[in-house]
């Protein structure tokens, strides 16, 4: 998703989905998405990403807000 950095929101939207909104889509990197055992990335909208996540979509959700609210506390 472009490290840490690059992140602005998350949110589960679906069972198996997570929505995640990125500051820059260019540092997004799909391939490495993929290769970390996502089945599908979706690019929906300008700095909004949707990670097909499975079932496991609330854990992704969960660790990745909880990182995001680490690094801006």
């Amino acid at each position: 998703m472009g490290g840490l950095g690059n992140l602005v929101k998350v949110d589960r939207v679906a069972e198996t989905r997570v929505r995640v909104e990125v500051k820059d889509d260019s540092l997004v990197d799909e391939a490495a998405l993929s290769a970390a055992g996502l089945p599908a990335v979706s690019h929906a909208s300008p700095n909004v990403w949707h990670l097909v996540a499975g079932f496991d979509a609330d854990q992704y959700a969960t660790e990745m807000r909880s990182k995001l609210a680490g690094a801006n506390a």
